[in-house]
């Protein structure tokens, strides 16, 4: 009866699809990662939390709403039995709706090579996290026991929400908050028992608030006092592994070298050291850097293998030696692009930093290859110089860049350097 009648039966879907589509349309847009796809799904149960809470108080107040307070408080069975069964019924509804984003945000990436192993704790960190907040609104409902248990519900988890994301906290405080963004990335790898104390540790949050409920009731105060007794020590272990933990919820990858993947071009001309992830875009990395190899050819940039790199860019210095780094990142839609225009950044030297050319700029965009223009607005003479830039054949675009070598380093290329089309 209680599945029938619940208010998730409606609102349940519609926040289960709009979980779902922030969290689908948070992932990388070209790779794919198991860490990735924890961190879309602990974000989006962030964001739907409040709403689960909220929803859940009105839920709990269904009897009360429809005229029958006086008949939840003199019924055979005790008032928290009542609000159990709905609590059982709603949270049926709750872990579905985070079991199916989870298993969909999956599912589109179907077509895509997932890199790193599922983090199976960092998925039960999402569902225990909404489990909490609609634990939480029922008990409002319990306690309160009128409409304005729905703000009751709804507030804490929305403070915490909008506190976590203004930066707030610090300590074991900020890391006890379940939210996104902390699974691992290139260099980085989740750290396992910080996570395994935040499920714990949420697991015993709801134990206490199940059984502060029941304590609060008239009725069974043993089995809340033995459930309160129960959260008490999970909470405070799963706390205290999270404060061994001192703040690492990533830990460095041990071996980077054991991890890279080497992307060859046909003939081996030029070979690019990365990270698994990006596997799924060698053709357009080894289609824009063995280019890229030809055109610096005559020049001291000239290359035939890059490592991936991690952090800012180096200082600049005034040796121009062989091009060594490219830098490469996952959120981008342009992996390709960006990995060039990124790993040029190198190769200028410290006059660059108090401003260059635009023109500069444009041969960055030709030897990034097509699209490398799109995020920028060209006038119409810039558009025909780099129009122009393209229009030259290998040779000719070698021999160009050659003559032209100091003044791209120094960041002093002007308009009347550039081919220019008619």
């Amino acid at each position: 009866m209680h599945l029938r009648h619940s208010v998730f039966v409606v609102v349940g879907p519609v926040l289960t699809i709009a979980a779902t589509i922030l969290a689908a349309t948070s992932t990388y847009p070209s790779v794919a990662t198991h860490a990735n796809v924890a961190n879309v799904v602990n974000a989006s149960a962030a964001v739907v939390a409040p709403a689960f809470a909220g929803f859940a108080a009105w839920d709990g107040l269904r009897e009360r709403r429809h005229g029958g307070g006086p008949l939840l408080d003199t019924a055979p069975q005790t008032s928290a039995v009542i609000h159990l069964a709905q609590l059982a019924a709603g949270l049926t509804f709750v872990v579905a709706s985070q079991v199916f984003t989870i298993t969909t945000v999956y599912a589109t990436l179907g077509g895509r090579e997932l890199s790193g192993e599922p983090l199976w704790v960092n998925l039960g960190v999402s569902v225990s996290a909404v489990v909490l907040a609609a634990t939480w609104g029922y008990a409002m409902a319990a306690l309160v026991r009128h409409w304005t248990a729905v703000l009751a519900a709804a507030l804490p988890p929305a403070v915490v929400f909008g506190y976590a994301a203004l930066g707030g906290g610090k300590g074991v405080l900020r890391d006890m908050l379940p939210f996104g963004d902390r699974a691992g990335t290139d260099f980085l790898q989740a750290n396992v028992p910080f996570f395994v104390g935040q499920l714990v540790a949420l697991v015993g949050m709801v134990a206490l608030v199940i059984g502060g409920s029941a304590m609060a009731s008239r009725f069974d105060r043993k089995l809340g006092a033995a459930l309160l007794s129960l959260g008490m020590v999970v909470t405070g272990v799963g706390v205290g592994t999270v404060a061994e933990q001192h703040g690492r919820w990533a830990t460095p990858v041990a071996d980077v070298s054991d991890q890279w993947i080497v992307l060859a071009s046909p003939g081996d001309d030029v070979r690019l050291h990365v990270l698994p992830p990006y596997l799924s875009v060698q053709d357009d990395l080894l289609a824009r850097w063995a280019r890229l190899r030809r055109l610096l050819q005559a020049t001291p940039l000239a290359f035939t293998e890059v490592w991936q790199i991690s952090g800012s860019h180096p200082p600049p210095s005034p040796d121009t030696g062989p091009l060594r780094r490219v830098y490469l990142n996952p959120s981008s839609p342009t992996i390709g692009v960006d990995s060039v225009l990124e790993s040029l950044v190198d190769l200028h030297d410290e006059a660059c930093h108090q401003g260059g050319t635009f023109e500069t700029a444009l041969v960055e965009m030709w030897l990034a290859g097509d699209g490398a223009e799109a995020t920028s607005s060209l006038r119409p003479e810039h558009a025909r110089a780099l129009a122009g830039l393209r229009a030259l054949s290998t040779t000719e675009g070698q021999a160009w860049f050659a003559s032209n070598f100091d003044a791209f380093v120094g960041c002093t290329v002007g308009l009347d350097q550039l081919p220019v089309t008619s």
